[in-house]
């Protein structure tokens, strides 16, 4: 079996990201905060990602309002 191309591998990460949810408030939407971090962007949780995978244990989660704000100002604009 063939590996997928580069960019095949890239619609499936942006496919696999805009499906997740937020394990905490079951609502939002996770947004790439582009450090290294999946940010909700309705409660706020922050989840780090390591290595390219998501750490979405409830245990993981951070709140930081300044990443918040800097995501939903991204996701807006």
């Amino acid at each position: 079996m063939k590996a997928p191309a580069t960019k095949d591998m890239n619609q499936i990460a942006q496919d696999f990201l805009s499906r997740l949810k937020c394990p905490h408030c079951h609502n939002g939407r996770l947004v790439d905060s582009g450090e290294a971090t999946l940010v909700c962007d309705v409660c706020g949780r922050a989840y780090p990602v390591t290595d390219g995978v998501p750490d979405l244990l409830p245990d993981s989660a951070q709140v930081s309002t300044q990443t918040v704000k800097t995501v939903l100002s991204q996701s807006k604009g």
